[in-house]
């Protein structure tokens, strides 16, 4: 279902409070904002309000502000183990109160395996930018909460290494990351309800160590020239 556009004339009568609000009701996306879905949430939920006379400044804080906005690192090419992460750009983000990255590591325990440099690539990209989120150099400074979703698509049943275990251990020695947010929340799959009696086949302790990685605070970030980071506006 859509939502109808104001006709031209009323909207002309309305106050900017008014067109806000409007706004923020007509671009609210209870699943979030998800980076794969962009391109088609933009063509056919946001560009008609776009062209709407006098909307277009305020078109940012009516969709980020409320909506929460789901970052997820992909494989531009399945002929590379490059990684891509697409995000709001720094222009606009500070209007993000809610953040979920979900880091893609379906395929970690096979690329450990064929080639140590091609994982480096691909993982260490995924750690690189949640320091550079920790630093302010990406933006997004000024967040209710932070959100990390690490699904696997694998668990391991044998005592082996599972994909979230060497998520974990690359995200172990990049050191500890703390990230300026009100709140944190960290979701893993596979984890116990309760205490964890199922050693071996469950992540609870994958879900405990980043725990001890990741931290929130509130103090102001320094002073940060904004970095230069491939991404795809938003």
């Amino acid at each position: 279902m859509t939502n109808p556009l104001p006709s031209t004339t009323a909207w002309a009568q309305f106050g900017d409070e008014i067109r806000l609000k409007i706004l923020t009701e007509a671009l609210t996306f209870p699943n979030g904002i998800n980076g794969a879905r962009w391109a088609w949430l933009k063509q056919f939920r946001v560009d008609k309000f776009l062209a709407l006379p006098g909307a277009g400044h305020m078109a940012p804080e009516a969709l980020y502000k409320k909506n929460i906005v789901i970052i997820i690192p992909h494989q531009p090419s399945r002929y590379t183990e490059l990684c891509a992460i697409d995000y709001p750009k720094p222009e606009i983000n500070h209007w993000v109160r809610r953040l979920e990255f979900r880091p893609w590591i379906y395929g970690l325990n096979v690329y450990i395996s064929k080639d140590m440099t091609e994982l480096t690539k691909f993982a260490d990209s995924q750690v690189d930018w949640l320091h550079k989120l920790a630093s302010g150099s990406i933006g997004f400074q000024e967040l209710d909460l932070l959100r990390i979703v690490v699904e696997s698509r694998r668990i391991s049943w044998d005592g082996g290494e599972s994909e979230i275990d060497m998520f974990v251990e690359n995200m172990e020695l990049s050191g500890c990351i703390r990230f300026r947010a009100k709140k944190l929340e960290i979701v893993v799959q596979g984890t116990c309800p309760g205490a964890c009696r199922h050693e071996g086949k469950c992540t609870c302790k994958s879900l405990n160590r980043l725990k001890r990685l990741l931290s929130v605070h509130q103090d102001p970030l320094p002073e940060t020239t904004v970095a230069e980071v491939s991404s795809t506006s938003t």
